[in-house]
């Protein structure tokens, strides 16, 4: 969190918007949330698929997902980009817990622990942070996936609302990254 609000006020800074010098991705999803955003302000209209789709020249349905996700944050916070990149922190510090459960379920307390601290550290994790950019939200998803798949494989009787819960997970998957999604399920 200390570093997003450090690059926040270094980018305000350097090139006087909270984005980085070379942010075309960045200004890309950005742009695309507060388009659904403004048009759920102004016209009454939540279909985001739609104002992202009419916005975007790619129209790329595996795209989608990271502006959907962005926008709800923004519709709720008002467009804070500064809140966005906290919830985005605050995921990469859940990414580590999720790793330390996975690890210490599976090798042991000191393991656990182990790996947990060098995904704390890792330093993609801090660097993507502050950028509004979907790595840190990928990894988060893969691990919850990951790590809650275990769980449940470990139960002796599986219950099926947890496992349909679970599900969820690669299916958002698809519409941020197909491929990932794919390994989710098929590994």
């Amino acid at each position: 969190v200390m570093w997003v609000v450090i690059s926040y006020i270094l980018y305000q800074n350097w090139t006087g918007t909270a984005f980085s010098i070379d942010a075309g991705d960045e200004l890309y999803y950005n742009e695309l949330a507060q388009y659904a955003v403004n048009q759920l302000r102004n016209n009454g209209e939540w279909n985001v698929y739609a104002s992202i789709k009419k916005y975007s020249s790619d129209n790329a349905f595996s795209d989608m997902g990271y502006p959907i996700y962005l926008a709800i944050i923004y519709y709720i916070f008002f467009d804070n980009i500064l809140i966005a990149r906290i919830i985005k922190a605050l995921l990469g510090a859940w990414t580590a817990v999720l790793i330390y459960k996975l690890a210490s379920r599976n090798f042991g307390e000191y393991t656990g622990r182990m790996a947990g601290i060098m995904c704390m550290l890792m330093p993609n994790l801090i660097y993507y942070c502050s950028f509004q950019l979907k790595e840190v939200e990928m990894v988060f998803l893969a691990m919850l996936f990951v790590e809650r798949a275990d769980a449940l494989l470990r139960l002796p009787k599986m219950p099926w609302r947890s496992l349909i819960l679970l599900m969820l997970i690669p299916i958002y998957m698809f519409m941020i990254r197909t491929a990932l999604a794919a390994t989710l399920v098929l590994g």
